[in-house]
């Protein structure tokens, strides 16, 4: 199956589920997912037989299907719709890296097998494919991809927002994005802000209805958040203040005690729960390819469970320095500490212009 313009291979099969729990199988380029997991249960001669399927795909593609496939794929693209999430990671990278998430998939309306099987031969190779397993003992399991280094990579965009801005955008939801280097005090950073901001919005100030978080790894050493609050549209400013003043109380005073615990608590509780098992595959397939170490569940827990107060402060005050807000049209943001979105260009801009959707 062929999905985006570089391609995607994104086929799931669910089989018994009686032996082993999960099964991630990743590929990258250019710090893009480029195989999403293959999310596999079942006994250990079924699994075997999904590897043994997805290799022989790979190798030898039906090319008389591809025409086919890339309709169907641009079909579904139409029903996809944007994301705030994807404004955030457009404004912040550009149409590079993580800002391509969201970007049309401008390879469906030309991508040939010969393209294809070339793109393929690069990119899912032994060398550059990482078989993360929970469950039995693994080392029976074979995934047959041809040879290969791992390929070289361009290394992750610059991000274009390096100071406190925002932007305006349609809809009624309040949002901040930022970056951050990877470490344990950032996951209960984001673990505690998205509690603060639920219990201030939802329960104290009954302004939201939800408020959600998404991390996504950015390269092996930085991390990007996003947290978005929905409201009411005349609520919005209220929403936006709230938010900024739970943010500053947070960056400057540090949170209480018990504000870490509680964060801390949760995230103790996740890494608990048998569903856990498919994210942790995940999330060591993914260190493997970004060139981390795969650290043992129980120190994931020492180095949470050792995040303070004062860790938190200085990881908000470190990551606000590239803060973005998106407030509704009706809500803009006067802080002129604040840079807006969007920043025009001081000369001219010459190229071909193209106009996306356009067949």
């Amino acid at each position: 199956v062929l999905e985006d313009g570089a391609g995607v291979l994104d086929e799931q099969r669910r089989v018994r589920e009686d032996v082993l729990e999960g099964l991630v199988v990743l590929g990258r380029q250019d710090g893009l997912v480029l195989v999403r997991h293959e999310h596999v249960t079942g006994a250990a001669e079924e699994v075997r037989a999904f590897l043994d399927h997805v290799g022989t795909a790979l190798d030898r593609l039906d090319d008389a299907r591809l025409d086919l496939e890339r309709r169907v794929l641009r079909t579904e693209a139409r029903g996809r719709p944007r994301t705030l999430n994807g404004l955030h990671l457009d404004h912040r990278f550009g149409p590079n890296g993580l800002g391509l998430l969201e970007s049309e998939e401008l390879g469906l309306r030309w991508l040939g097998a010969g393209d294809l099987q070339s793109w393929i031969g690069t990119w899912f190779t032994a060398g550059n494919a990482a078989l993360a397993v929970v469950g039995p003992d693994p080392r029976g399991l074979r995934l047959h991809l041809p040879p290969g280094p791992r390929p070289t990579r361009a290394p992750a965009p610059p991000e274009l927002i390096d100071q406190p801005t925002w932007s305006a955008v349609p809809g009624s939801v309040v949002a901040i994005s930022t970056t951050a280097p990877r470490s344990a005090r950032w996951t209960v950073t984001t673990e505690l802000l998205t509690q603060v901001a639920e219990h201030r919005l939802r329960q104290v100030d009954g302004r939201s209805y939800s408020v959600v978080d998404l991390s996504l790894p950015v390269d092996a050493a930085r991390t990007y958040t996003y947290v978005g609050a929905d409201c009411l549209a005349e609520e919005a400013d209220r929403v936006q203040e709230a938010l900024s003043a739970e943010l500053t109380r947070l960056r400057t005073r540090g949170p209480t005690a018990d504000e870490v615990e509680a964060a801390i608590a949760s995230l103790r509780r996740a890494m608990a729960d048998d569903r856990a098992a498919m994210g942790a595959a995940y999330a060591a397939a993914d260190a493997l390819l970004l060139g981390r170490d795969v650290l043992p569940p129980g120190q994931v827990l020492a180095e949470v469970a050792a995040v303070g107060p004062d860790d938190v402060a200085s990881a908000l005050d470190e990551a606000h320095r590239r803060i973005l807000w998106t407030v509704p049209f009706t809500s803009p943001i006067s802080d002129r500490r604040y840079a807006h979105l969007p920043l025009w260009s001081t000369h001219r801009v010459e190229g071909t212009e193209y106009r996306p959707g356009a067949d």
